[in-house]
């Protein structure tokens, strides 16, 4: 089982009303996006990605990445993709739908480290990218 890193939680990360989502998430001009099933209010806030960046349809592509999982099948999935694609300058959010109940089937912050820390992930931040959604930032650990 992965060990839990020190993430810095913080659910509320829009510091005054001009801080966007694209600036939260740290979208910078001429990055290379791959998204997944992100929902219609994300991308509504998100609207303005085109102008300064660009979006790709094949993983190997991105620098940055944008995934919404709402199973634990998904959730491996997509590291098994990313365990591939390893790249130090590589931004990774995987967002969740916030729990609902105490299922087994949803996924939580445990989830994304258990599948995400041992392909050489480490978490680095957490809030609520929605109201409906919370959101973990992702980099590759560096080797030292």
């Amino acid at each position: 089982m992965a060990t839990q890193s020190k993430t810095v939680y913080n659910r509320h990360m829009r510091k005054n009303s001009k801080q966007t989502l694209r600036d939260i998430l740290g979208i910078k001009a001429g990055m290379r996006i791959y998204m997944q099933h992100v929902p219609a209010d994300v991308l509504h806030e998100l609207r303005d990605l085109e102008d300064s960046t660009s979006t790709v349809h094949d993983p190997a592509l991105a620098n940055f990445f944008l995934y919404f999982v709402s199973t634990k099948p998904q959730l491996f999935n997509i590291a098994e993709k990313l365990q591939h694609l390893g790249a130090p300058s590589q931004l990774i959010w995987v967002c969740w739908p916030k729990k609902v109940s105490s299922s087994s089937h949803h996924v939580i912050d445990q989830d994304l480290r258990d599948a995400l820390l041992p392909i050489g992930l480490v978490d680095s931040r957490r809030f609520d990218i929605s109201k409906h959604h919370a959101a973990m930032k992702f980099v590759w650990r560096q080797m030292q």
